[in-house]
C-alpha cells in the first residue's frame, strides 16, 4: 500500500509552482495522470531508474478529435489522446442490418501483440519481458506489426459478432486501429462499432470482443520476416486481450436531438482501468476544461480542483518568464555592495573569500577579513568518512550489495557486510516441490480429463472433449476455405478438444508455450 499511486493533498503537490500531477512520480512509474495544469503527463524512468513526470505533447490530429468536435460527440468516442496514424474500415453488418437496428455500441480496447520466435536449432526460446521485446524488434518493427493488424481489418467482415442467444441481429459497422508509438510496449488501440436491434448485455459484448480480437488463433496467417540462421522466417501472431475496456452506447433517432441524430449517449468502464495504457475519449474520472486558445485537451480531477484553479491560465504564464531577464536592468542596487569591496580586496586569488574549496579552511587575516587558506592539516583525515566504501568493496561484482536480483538472496560475508549470493533453493518451485509452470499444466490436464473420451476405430484414446458451449463450428470464409486443413473451429475456444479437420484427419487443440491454443494433427503430437 505504501507504493500505491494516490493523489497527494500537501502543499508540495498543490503549489502554484508545480504544474505536474499531484502524485508521487516514483509510485506511478509508467502511468498516465492529469497534471495540475490539466495537461496529460506520464511517469517515465530515467537512466538511474528514478521516475519523473513528463508532459505528453498531443498531436494536431488527435487534439482535433478531443477538442474540435465538441463535447458528447460520438465521432470522438474511443479516440486515444495521442497517435501518429490510424486506419478505418466500414462494413455492411454481415447483411443483417435494417432500419430497425437503432442501438449502437462502440468498444475501444488496447491489445498487446506478440509472436513466437522458433529457433532453427530446436532449442527452447527462453527470453522474457523486455529482453523478449528487444529480440522481437530485431526482426519485426513496431510499424511492421501495426501494418499486419491493419491488413487483417479486411477479414473482420466475415466475423460473427452475434452471440446467438437473443434475437439482437448484431452486425459490425466499422473498425479502427491506431498506432500509439511502440506497438510492443504501448499496445495497439482498436475501436469496434456494432449495431443491433436490442441493447447488448455484458455477455453479448464480451462475445463480440473475443470474436473481433481472434486475428490468427489457428496459425493460418503468420507474419513473415527474415529470421536469418537463428529463427524460422514465419511465426504465429497472437494478442493478449485484457479484461478491461470501455463501452459506449447510444440510440439512433429519425429526428435530430440537440442537432444530432442520436440520444442517450453513455460510456462506462468494464473491468479495472489500466492507467499504463493511453487514455481514450471520453475521460470518466476527470472533467474536461475548455479555454480559448488551447491547442491540446485538458482535464481536471474534481478532488484536486483547488490546485487546478491555480493553473487555469498556465499557457499564458509561460511567455511571461522571459520577461524576468528585464529585471537585471536594476544593477544599480548591486552597486551598494561595492562599498565593502575594500574589505573584499584583502582576500586575494590565492586566498579567496568563502565558500572555500576542499583542502582549504577559513582564517581571519591581519585586516580582520575572513578568507580561505590552505589547510595545514593532512587532507587524508577528512577522507576517513570514505572508509565505509571499504565495507562496500567487500561485495564483489559476482556478489553485489543489495537490492538483489531474482535468484539471489542476502547473506553476511566474513567481513560482516551483507551481499547478494546465488540462492541454492529453486525459486520457481512451489511449496509442494512442483514448478509454477508445471502446476499450471497439470491443472489444465485435469480440466481436459473431465471431458468425454474420444477413441479411434482400434480403441486408442485420441483425446477428451470438454463440455464447452463456446466451441462451435465457424462459417466464415477463412474457416471453410479448401486451403485450410485444420478443423473449422476456433482453436482458442476449443482447447483440449479433438475435431475432424477439413482434410478429413483428426486434429487436437493444444496449448503452446505462450498460452495460446493451436490445432495440431493427432499423429504429429509430441
Amino acid at each position: 500500500m505504501a507504493n500505491k499511486c494516490v493523489m497527494k493533498k500537501t502543499a508540495k503537490y498543490t503549489s502554484e509552482k508545480r504544474v505536474s500531477p499531484a502524485f508521487e512520480a516514483n509510485n506511478c512509474c509508467g502511468e498516465y495522470r492529469w497534471g495540475n495544469d490539466m495537461f496529460l503527463y506520464r511517469s517515465n524512468a530515467d537512466k538511474n531508474g528514478v521516475c519523473k513526470w513528463q508532459r505528453v505533447k498531443q498531436l494536431k490530429n488527435a487534439s482535433t478529435s478531443w477538442i474540435g468536435l465538441g463535447a458528447n460527440n460520438i465521432l470522438s468516442y474511443g479516440y486515444p489522446y495521442n497517435y501518429d496514424r490510424s486506419s478505418t474500415r466500414s462494413y455492411g453488418g454481415g447483411g443483417n442490418l435494417s432500419p430497425k437496428h437503432d442501438y449502437g455500441t462502440t468498444i475501444d480496447i488496447n491489445i498487446t501483440p506478440s509472436f513466437d520466435l522458433e529457433r532453427l536449432d530446436g532449442k527452447d526460446y527462453k527470453l522474457r519481458g523486455d529482453d523478449d521485446i528487444k529480440e522481437m524488434k530485431k526482426y519485426v518493427s513496431s510499424d511492421d506489426l501495426y501494418e499486419w493488424f491493419t491488413n487483417k481489418l479486411d477479414d473482420l467482415d466475415y466475423v460473427v459478432v452475434d452471440y446467438g442467444i437473443r434475437d439482437t441481429a448484431t452486425g459490425l459497422v466499422s473498425a479502427s486501429i491506431f498506432h500509439l508509438g511502440d506497438s510492443y510496449k504501448d499496445g495497439i488501440q482498436m475501436n469496434f462499432t456494432v449495431h443491433s436491434k436490442l441493447p447488448l448485455n455484458k455477455d453479448e459484448i464480451r462475445f463480440a470482443v473475443e470474436a473481433l480480437t481472434s486475428f490468427d488463433d489457428d496459425g493460418n496467417y503468420p507474419i513473415k520476416f527474415k529470421g536469418g540462421k537463428k529463427y524460422k522466417s514465419s511465426s504465429l501472431v497472437f494478442t493478449s486481450v485484457p479484461s478491461d475496456y470501455k463501452v459506449s452506447t447510444w440510440i439512433m433517432t429519425d429526428k435530430p436531438v440537440n442537432n444530432r441524430y442520436y440520444k442517450n449517449l453513455k460510456a462506462y468502464q468494464v473491468g479495472t482501468k489500466n492507467n499504463k495504457k493511453m487514455p481514450t475519449f471520453p475521460i470518466l474520472d476527470a472533467k474536461q476544461y475548455y479555454a480559448s486558445g488551447d491547442e491540446e485537451a485538458r482535464f481536471m480531477y474534481p478532488k484536486n480542483k483547488a490546485a487546478h484553479d491555480k493553473h487555469k491560465d498556465s499557457k499564458q504564464v509561460k511567455p511571461t518568464k522571459p520577461v524576468k531577464p528585464t529585471k537585471p536592468v536594476k544593477p544599480t542596487k548591486p552597486v551598494k555592495p561595492s562599498k565593502p569591496s575594500s574589505n573584499k580586496s584583502s582576500c586575494t586569488k590565492r586566498n579567496p573569500s568563502p565558500p572555500c574549496k576542499k583542502g582549504f579552511e577559513t582564517k581571519t587575516n591581519k585586516k580582520g577579513n575572513t578568507c580561505c587558506y590552505k589547510s595545514k592539516s593532512k587532507p587524508s583525515k577528512p577522507n576517513k568518512p570514505t572508509k565505509p566504501s571499504s565495507k562496500k568493496s567487500s561485495c564483489t561484482k559476482r556478489n553485489p550489495s543489495p537490492p538483489c536480483k531474482k535468484g539471489f538472496e542476502t547473506k553476511t560475508n566474513k567481513k560482516g557486510d551483507t551481499c547478494c549470493y546465488k540462492s541454492k533453493s529453486k525459486p520457481n518451485k512451489s511449496s509442494s516441490g512442483i514448478s509454477a509452470d508445471r502446476l499450471a499444466y497439470i491443472n489444465w490436464i485435469d480440466k481436459v480429463l473431465e471431458g468425454k473420451k474420444v477413441v479411434d476405430d482400434d480403441g486408442a484414446t485420441l483425446g477428451y472433449v470438454p463440455n464447452n458451449m463456446n466451441c462451435f463450428r465457424q462459417t466464415a470464409k477463412k474457416y471453410v476455405s479448401p486451403k485450410r486443413k485444420s478443423p473449422p473451429y476456433k482453436a482458442n475456444l476449443c482447447c483440449g478438444e479433438v475435431k475432424t479437420g477439413n482434410d478429413g484427419n483428426k486434429w487436437v487443440s493444444i496449448m503452446n508455450k505462450k498460452g495460446v491454443c493451436v490445432w495440431k494433427p493427432v499423429n504429429k503430437r509430441q
